[in-house]
């Protein structure tokens, strides 16, 4: 009688007025080596499609199904923040938990079952080449795990550090199959050679992981080529610890990629700040904008102090070395010459853009402002609805569209 008196609940439709979008993809990929079907999901970053001559450090992310959304919400709001570069996202699916866990073991003999060395052959030889082929993958990789996975990335780190460029450890169960790990830890430090890596390692309020004593482990071996950090969090637990280490992690990793207005002051001349981010840019392999916040604050300074010299050599060093970032330097010099009312330059920044990006949403987003300001309204309506149709090809966020789509409104409606 209970089971008559339940009723169907109807289905739930949203409003047409609700604004849905999803970041990221699933894909899956037949491997030979694991002998099964394996998921993933792939996050690109906003700029993707709008600089189609950008390339962007990868992050991939072990039990990256159950965390990728929290962790591509960091990522991008860490890179909008310009805190760090714009990176792609790679959350490798875990399957069922008994395959995972099997998956993070090392093999390490006696009454061990653990596959670590097939799953990092399966990301080495058959997932990386894929997606490489696929996206514009800078040749720069970063490697994070949890708990077990966070024991997985270590085992990486020793046994075939080329695989990774950094690691971020996070809580790893250095107790299993009794301290097996750390107690090889010695003997793979001594092993480890150039290039490079580096090491995030960080625990929560957990007890007896295992942590400190490989912590001490690297103290002792002081490898000239392994930089490395460890940091407990006592305030969180094994749940809450990943993104506040993650964060810490990318901050570190990609220190100096923001420059506050202070820091730029330091410098002598756009020549230093050229030299500061081409050492960046090629410690990270990168083809990417530099902050649009640091060429705000130095065209500013140079003109608030009458500095015209090197206004101009800001432009010439970034056109000669930093060709990624001429467009973005071109736009916000366009938006000064429209304040100035200096037209004609503005005009001439355009073109170059346009030029070298006819896809560029900013081209004609800028040519609204100046035929507004040139007192053609028509015209101006004009560029503005190209500007918005090519921001949406182009895959801008939601976000994005409404606030473009705002400013234009506005631009129209003066």
């Amino acid at each position: 009688a209970q089971a008559e008196e339940v009723q169907a609940q109807p289905e739930v439709k949203p409003e047409p007025s609700v604004d849905y979008y999803t970041i990221g993809q699933r894909f899956s990929v037949d491997s030979k080596v694991l002998g099964n079907k394996r998921n993933y999901q792939i996050y690109l970053p906003p700029s993707y499609y709008s600089q189609p001559q950008a390339n962007f450090p990868v992050l991939y992310l072990l039990n990256g199904g159950y965390h990728f959304h929290a962790y591509t919400g960091l990522v991008e709001d860490l890179s909008n923040s310009q805190l760090i570069p714009e990176l792609i996202v790679v959350g490798l699916g875990r399957g069922d938990e008994q395959s995972y866990r099997r998956q993070m073991r090392p093999d390490f003999g006696k009454n061990s079952d653990g596959e670590a060395e097939q799953f990092l052959q399966f990301l080495e030889t058959e997932l990386k080449p894929q997606l490489r082929q696929q996206y514009r993958m800078a040749d720069y990789e970063i490697l994070m795990g949890q708990s077990i996975g966070g024991v997985f990335a270590i085992y990486s780190l020793f046994t075939q550090p080329e695989s990774f460029n950094s690691y971020i450890s996070v809580s790893p169960m250095l107790w299993w199959q009794e301290h097996k790990l750390e107690a090889e830890a010695a003997k793979f430090l001594k092993q480890l050679g150039a290039p490079k890596k580096n090491l995030y390692l960080s625990m929560a309020n957990e007890k007896r992981l295992g942590v400190y004593g490989l912590v001490e482990q690297l103290e002792r071996a002081r490898n000239q080529w392994l930089g490395w950090d460890f940091k407990r969090y006592p305030e969180e637990n094994s749940q809450s610890i990943g993104l506040v280490a993650a964060r810490a992690a990318l901050r570190d990793l990609f220190k100096g990629w923001y420059l506050s207005y202070d820091e730029l002051a330091g410098f002598k001349g756009f020549e230093e700040v050229s030299e500061h981010y081409r050492t960046l840019l090629k410690r990270f392999n990168l083809h990417q904008a530099i902050p649009l916040f640091s060429f705000q604050a130095l065209a500013h300074q140079y003109r608030s102090s009458a500095r015209e010299e090197e206004s101009g050599l800001m432009y010439l060093q970034t056109m000669q070395h930093m060709p990624s970032s001429a467009s973005r330097l071109r736009h916000h010099l366009a938006e000064l010459e429209i304040k100035n009312k200096s037209y004609d330059k503005a005009l001439e920044l355009i073109r170059e853009s346009h030029t070298v990006n006819p896809h560029d949403y900013q081209v004609p987003r800028l040519l609204a402002k100046i035929e507004l300001a040139r007192g053609d309204k028509t015209k101006a309506r004009e560029y503005a609805q190209e500007a918005l149709l090519l921001a949406e090809k182009l895959q801008l966020r939601p976000w994005q569209l409404r606030a473009l789509a705002a400013e234009l409104a506005q631009l129209a409606s003066e």
